[in-house]
Parts: structure tokens; C-alpha cells; sequence
């Protein structure tokens, strides 16, 4: 699933207010303890930063065996 801002905030908001209950269009979610919810949001912006992740001065080595 990607987490869009509307999901960050609606993360944050509960946090901000003590809420264990997120509502994010016509889903609601339940979170059974504080820790739960804040795992959550750190999932949500990890996937909100892999996904926007265009740096194009990234890149990947592969070494390869000539054996």
C-alpha cells in the first residue's frame, strides 16, 4: 500500500491528540497501544520516502567473477 500525506497526517494528528483511532477516507483503524500507531507512521513515511526517491546521483554496483 502507498501511503500518501493525507495518510502521514491523519498518522500524526492521532498521535498529537491520544488517539488510537485513524480514520483515513472510509477506512478507520484501530491501534491497540500508542507504540502500534507509532510504528506505523514510521512505516508510512519510509515507504512515502523509498517511493519518491528519484536521486539521480544513486546508484548500484555490481561486481561481477570472471571464475
Amino acid at each position: 500500500m502507498a501511503f500518501s500525506s493525507e495518510h502521514i497526517a491523519a498518522l500524526e494528528a492521532a498521535i498529537a491528540s491520544g488517539q488510537l483511532r485513524v480514520q483515513m477516507g472510509d477506512m478507520v483503524i484501530q491501534y491497540q497501544t500508542g507504540a502500534d500507531l507509532q510504528n506505523a507512521l514510521r512505516m508510512a513515511r519510509a515507504d512515502q520516502a523509498s517511493a519518491s526517491n528519484t536521486d539521480p546521483l544513486r546508484y548500484r554496483v555490481a561486481r561481477g567473477c570472471d571464475g
